[in-house]
């Protein structure tokens, strides 16, 4: 079964909200009511904070490498995506570091690369089974 898949305009949405709300969460203080709410519900403890930041930006890597797909390659946006999302965690984090309530922090950092390589081994691993799926058909209708 194929997937759907998004059109360029809707790609480009999705890309600019989530890189938009990433934005706002990371270098924003917590007088923002959105930048508040997040950091006392989901950021409250030290595990929490880092399922947020890895999951924002695993979320965000995704939306990358979507607007990327449209023009190249698969393995190639994938690559590209992660190394834009990577280079985005030290900038999000030195931006922190004249706001008040916020303050430039390892793990966080830790963890904006740890979501970015989460879902580039998530997608590699998909692209696999997609292609082994493929070698079994084709060796399927050999042995036919």
């Amino acid at each position: 079964m194929k997937l759907p898949t998004l059109n360029a305009p809707l790609r480009l949405i999705l890309l600019i909200v989530w890189g938009a709300l990433s934005i706002i969460l990371t270098t924003q203080s917590d007088h923002v009511p959105l930048v508040h709410f997040m950091t006392h519900t989901i950021g409250s403890t030290e595990i929490g904070a880092t399922i947020g930041h890895a999951g924002l930006f695993a979320i965000l890597t995704y939306a990358v490498y979507l607007m990327f797909a449209l023009w190249l390659s698969r393995p190639l946006s994938l690559g590209l995506a992660m190394l834009v999302v990577i280079a985005l965690g030290p900038i999000t984090e030195w931006s922190q570091m004249g706001l008040f309530g916020r303050t430039p922090s390892l793990m966080d950092l830790l963890a904006d690369w740890l979501g970015a390589t989460m879902l580039g081994f998530a997608v590699s691993f998909w692209f696999m089974l997609r292609l082994q799926k493929v070698i079994n058909m084709v060796e399927f209708s050999r042995s036919r």
